[in-house]
């Protein structure tokens, strides 16, 4: 998919259409020649104050529940507003900081602000790792890559300050975007406000040194620093937490890379080639997976024992921030590797329950390294925090992948056929049980795989059963 903008010069005046595979998206067509026609002073004057977060952020800037998270950023001041409506009377400040934010964001991510947004659709746009997530009119494309984006950013800027003169103190500006403070990138970065950063400094001080000295755009594009990965992927954690897992980052010792780059691509690849559903991606790479291992559908994955085969080095490590589960670094000084957080939320009641959530962000980490880009995502980092870090389909693929791979939907339908087909709670309680014993997982995973594996007819009634018995349990 490609994106490039068509641009008139005339006297301090851009002519502006906006194409998607040479079809024009924005100013939408049929409203006037007049909403296509930009000042080229304020063209200039949003680009300078867009550029850091057009290009460095990935996040919105308040957090959100897994549940609460907009779907679009067309959806996000509603969702906002919901958010602000659930707080405390006492939370007048908190309320007016989020909207501050929200507002600045909302200015720096919609290019209908050339124009002050008078008379014209918004056309929002935020960077999601390697690709640019663009809305318009409802229409959604995700396709642009970065790179392509801010090349022709770059252009609309270099026209505007052709326009107005190198003697204008904005094209000075302009000249000089990529050249910001490191505070303000690591803010950025990390999705963080500015404030923080700057009360924080001792504990960033090696993150500053990653930045220091380097342009924006040099930053922006420097996909292979996993240590700057991790920092934008962790940055709902908050400023402490996440130093503390970009120091876990530093400390993980790498494996060797090519056991895993081989099977990924003489094994991986071909499941995931000419098939777009993550969920469908997730099970067809377990199911490799466990062919690979020579494992039957009962069997017992030894997660060990499949590290060890693909040279993926694995390290338990105790972070006291509790909604962190875990990270994958999948290239350099690093990686590949898994971190497991032993201080994470998922505790449950005891030791059991502890190791078996460990097991299943175990296998989703190595779902992680096995279908997604090196390339694209040098660190993935699971919390409860922040459900955007990630896009949605890749966290969609690697808790398929994870469940699959541990415990077979055909599995659970045999154990649950060889019960008695129970579908009371006493009896599905104790098959739940069982299997989770058996295969090391959390009861709520063997819960939807069993409702996923038992026919249709008498799934709603179970699925029902585990509605209402299991905390945060959703039919799959």
């Amino acid at each position: 998919m490609t994106i490039r903008f068509e641009i008139t010069e005339q006297e301090r005046c851009l002519r502006l259409a906006v194409l998607v595979n040479d079809e024009a998206v924005w100013p939408h067509p049929g409203i006037g020649d007049e909403a296509s026609d930009f000042d080229a002073e304020d063209v200039m004057s949003y680009l300078v104050d867009s550029w850091p977060s057009l290009l460095l952020t990935q996040a919105f800037p308040i957090p959100f529940s897994a549940r609460q998270m907009p779907r679009s950023l067309t959806g996000l001041m509603s969702a906002a507003e919901a958010r602000w409506d659930s707080f405390g009377v006492n939370s007048r400040h908190k309320v007016e900081n989020e909207q501050s934010r929200l507002d600045a964001f909302l200015y720096a991510h919609d290019l209908s602000q050339m124009k002050f947004g008078a008379g014209l659709e918004p056309f929002y746009v935020l960077r999601s790792g390697p690709r640019m997530r663009i809305e318009t009119f409802n229409r959604f494309v995700e396709g642009v890559t970065f790179t392509e984006f801010m090349t022709a950013m770059e252009g609309l800027g270099e026209s505007a300050a052709t326009l107005l003169g190198n003697n204008h103190s904005m094209v000075a500006r302009w000249q000089m975007r990529n050249n910001v403070d490191p505070e303000t990138v690591l803010a950025f970065i990390g999705g963080l406000p500015r404030a923080n950063v700057t009360a924080a400094a001792a504990e960033m001080v090696y993150l500053k040194t990653l930045v220091a000295g380097r342009g924006l755009s040099e930053i922006a594009n420097d996909n292979r620093q996993p240590i700057l990965a991790a920092a934008r992927m962790a940055g709902s954690l908050g400023v402490t937490s996440l130093c503390a897992v970009t120091n876990a980052v530093r400390e993980l010792k790498s494996g060797d890379g090519n056991s895993l780059a081989t099977f990924r691509v003489r094994n991986v690849s071909p499941c995931l080639r000419n098939n777009s559903n993550p969920t469908d991606q997730g099970i067809r790479v377990a199911n490799e997976v466990r062919e690979w291992l020579s494992l039957n559908g009962s069997d017992v994955v030894d997660l060990s024992s499949l590290s060890m085969r693909l040279n993926i080095k694995v390290h338990r490590v105790e972070i006291p921030e509790t909604r962190l589960d875990g990270l994958a670094v999948t290239m350099g000084d690093h990686g590949p590797s898994v971190l497991l957080n032993t201080g994470t939320s998922r505790r449950g009641n005891g030791r059991d329950d502890l190791e078996r959530s460990l097991n299943f962000t175990w296998a989703h980490e190595v779902g992680h390294l096995l279908m997604d880009d090196p390339e694209e995502w040098p660190v993935l980092v699971d919390t409860l925090a922040d459900a955007q870090r990630l896009p949605r389909m890749v966290e969609t693929r690697a808790n398929a992948f994870a469940a699959h791979l541990l415990l077979p939907v055909l599995t659970a339908l045999q154990r649950w056929k060889e019960a008695g087909e129970p579908r009371d709670w006493p009896n599905l309680e104790s098959l739940l049980n069982n299997l989770a014993e058996t295969y090391n997982l959390p009861r709520i995973v063997v819960a939807r795989q069993v409702g996923r594996g038992v026919p249709e007819d008498r799934g709603d009634l179970v699925q029902d059963v585990f509605l209402q018995n299991i905390p945060g349990f959703y039919p799959g």
